[in-house]
C-alpha cells in the first residue's frame, strides 16, 4: 500500500477513535443508566456532535497532510508556468507528495538551467553570425562605392566568399546540431570500409596537410563494418581537420583505427600546443574556442557537434592532451 494512503488510514482511524472515545468517558463519568441516555434527546444530539467532531478531525488532517502540500505545488507551478525559476518547494515527509514535490524542484533548476543555456546560446549564436555578417557587408559596401583598385576589389570579393562559406558552414553545423538533438534513434544500416572511409577523407584534407608538410602514420584496420555512414564520415572529418588544423609546420598526426571486441576504436594524435588545463572541461561546449589566436575562423563547433553525434550512436569520446606537446582524441563505437 502506498505510504500517503496508510498516511490517510491512519488519520482515519485516530479521528473515529478519538470522537467515540470521548463520549464513552462522558458517559464513564456521569450516573444516567445507560437507557435513560439512549432514551435522551441528548443522544442524538450528541451522535450528530461526534459525528461532526470526527469529520472536523479528519478534515484538519487532510488539510495538513494534502491540501496544504497541493496547494503549495499548484502556486509553484503557476509561477513556473509565468517565467519564474527560482522556485523551490521545501520537501517534508517521504511519501507519494513528498517524491513530486522533490521532482518538481529537480524539474524547475533543469528549466533554470536550460533557460541559461538558451540565452547563452542566443547570445553566442547572434555574435557567430553577426561576425561574417558585418565583414559581408562591410567588404561589399566599400565594393559597391567604386573608389577601389582592381586588386582591392580582387582581396575584398575574396574575403567575402571566405565569410559566406563560414556563414554556410555555421548554418549546416547548427541545423544538424538541431537534427541530432530532434532524433531518438539513429539508423545504422550502412554496410561500408571505415578505413577506405578515413582515407577518403585525408585524400580530400590534402592540400591542407601537404601545405604545413605534415606526416601522416596510418594504422587503419580494413574490413566491412555495418553503421551509419554520414555520421561517422563527418566524425572523422571534424577531429582530423582539427588535427591538422593545430598541428604545426613539419609535425606530424598518427591515426589508429581497429576493432576492439564489439568496438570500433579510433585515436588521433597530433603534435602541436596541445589543450591548456583551464581549457579542457570546457573543450566540448557549444561554441568554445581553445586558441582563437590560431583559428580565429572557427565557430567553436565542430567538437560539440563531433560529441553530439558520437553519443547518438551509442559511443564515447574523449581525450588527452599534454600541453605544448601533443592531444589525442579517442572515439569507440559499438
Amino acid at each position: 500500500m502506498k505510504k500517503l494512503s496508510v498516511k490517510i488510514l491512519i488519520a482515519l482511524f485516530v479521528s473515529f477513535f478519538v470522537v467515540i472515545m470521548i463520549p464513552r468517558l462522558i458517559v464513564s463519568r456521569t450516573n444516567f443508566p445507560s437507557q435513560d441516555i439512549l432514551e435522551s434527546p441528548v443522544f442524538f444530539f450528541g451522535m450528530f456532535l461526534t459525528a461532526g467532531l470526527a469529520l472536523l478531525l479528519f478534515g484538519l488532517a487532510m488539510n495538513i497532510m494534502v491540501v496544504r502540500r497541493v496547494k503549495k505545488l499548484s502556486e509553484a507551478t503557476t509561477k513556473v508556468s509565468q517565467g519564474d525559476f527560482n522556485e523551490q518547494i521545501s520537501t517534508r515527509g517521504h511519501d507519494e507528495l513528498s517524491k513530486l514535490t522533490d521532482n518538481f524542484n529537480i524539474m524547475v533548476r533543469e528549466l533554470k538551467q536550460n533557460e541559461y543555456l538558451s540565452k547563452e546560446f542566443a547570445q553566442n549564436f547572434s555574435h557567430e553570425l553577426k561576425t561574417p555578417i558585418s565583414a559581408i557587408k562591410g567588404y561589399a559596401e566599400l565594393i559597391s562605392d567604386g573608389n577601389l583598385s582592381k586588386e582591392e576589389i580582387e582581396n575584398y570579393s575574396g574575403i567575402i566568399v571566405l565569410e559566406a562559406i563560414r556563414l554556410a558552414n555555421l548554418s549546416k553545423s547548427m541545423l544538424q546540431l538541431s537534427y541530432l538533438d530532434s532524433t531518438t534513434i539513429v539508423k545504422r544500416e550502412d554496410t561500408y570500409n571505415m578505413a577506405e572511409q578515413i582515407r577518403e577523407i585525408l585524400q580530400t584534407l590534402q592540400p591542407q596537410w601537404e601545405a604545413k608538410n605534415i606526416a601522416l602514420n596510418l594504422v587503419l584496420a580494413d574490413g566491412n563494418i555495418i553503421s551509419n555512414k554520414e555520421l561517422t564520415y563527418q566524425i572523422w572529418m571534424n577531429l582530423i581537420d582539427n588535427a591538422i588544423k593545430y598541428t604545426p609546420v613539419n609535425g606530424s598526426v598518427d591515426i589508429l583505427l581497429e576493432k576492439r571486441e564489439a568496438a570500433i576504436h579510433f585515436e588521433i594524435t597530433n603534435d602541436g600546443q596541445g589543450i591548456a588545463v583551464p581549457d579542457q572541461d570546457k573543450i566540448f561546449h557549444l561554441f568554445f574556442i581553445g586558441h582563437p589566436n590560431l583559428d580565429n575562423k572557427s565557430s567553436g563547433v565542430g567538437l560539440a557537434l563531433t560529441k553530439r553525434m558520437v553519443e547518438k550512436m551509442g559511443g564515447t569520446i574523449s581525450f588527452n592532451s599534454v600541453p605544448n606537446l601533443k592531444t589525442t582524441f579517442m572515439v569507440d563505437l559499438r
